[in-house]
């Protein structure tokens, strides 16, 4: 991972801590540091209407725009220490959803903390982290995370099938909200139960449902 700010260059590094540190890099200038959009508590009510695209955003991304906007609001900014910290936490947070999503599918403690230090520490994603514009990306990747971890434990506890099924579609809304990748979401969802060990109506059953609700 290499910051660029226009100025300098600073050396890569493997974890995405340091970027705590950093200031407005690369899209963050344009699309939050001097953007007023973010300065007004009234734009709450235009991220569900066609006033959205005044954000700057070219894609309908309400859940992470509306991120930024509490946030600017909250801090009175926006500020880009407060922005890498939100990142930084949303990726820490993915990573530890893959490894419970693991756990509840049968792999081990050892295994999934593996598998989570992995996405946590692995510079792949530095980008996403990094960029605080880019923060739909560990944003989709928390709540498809956590709706996956929800569709498991309907798997895993019948008697509160339907309460953690009407998780995990909330859950599913929230990732189609931050970004549009999260359409595949059925695919994983189906994939996931089946490993919980789900039968197969079953599994069928709780990505016809995402796959309604995205639809």
């Amino acid at each position: 991972m290499v910051k660029n700010t226009g100025k300098k260059r600073l050396r890569p590094c493997h974890t995405h801590a340091p970027t705590l540190a950093w200031g407005f890099v690369f899209d963050d200038q344009s699309l939050l540091a001097g953007n007023p959009f973010f300065r007004d508590a009234g734009n709450l009510w235009r991220l569900a209407g066609p006033g959205y695209f005044d954000s700057g955003e070219l894609s309908w991304r309400p859940v992470a725009t509306l991120s930024h906007l509490l946030e600017a609001l909250a801090t009175g900014g926006p500020h880009a220490s407060a922005g890498h910290a939100v990142n930084v936490a949303l990726h820490a947070a993915a990573a530890a959803c893959a490894a419970a999503v693991l756990t509840q599918c049968g792999a081990s403690r050892a295994w999934a903390l593996a598998v989570g230090l992995t996405v946590a520490w692995h510079p792949g994603p530095s980008e996403a982290v990094a960029v605080i514009a880019n923060r739909e990306d560990p944003l989709v990747l928390l709540c498809a995370g956590a709706a996956a971890w929800a569709a498991a434990r309907a798997v895993a506890d019948p008697a509160r099938q339907v309460r953690w099924t009407g998780v995990s579609l909330l859950a599913g809304a929230a990732a189609l909200g931050s970004k549009e990748s999260a359409l595949l979401l059925p695919f994983v969802i189906v994939a996931v139960a089946r490993r919980a060990g789900a039968s197969g109506r079953t599994a069928a059953g709780l990505g016809a449902a995402h796959a309604a609700h995205a639809a």
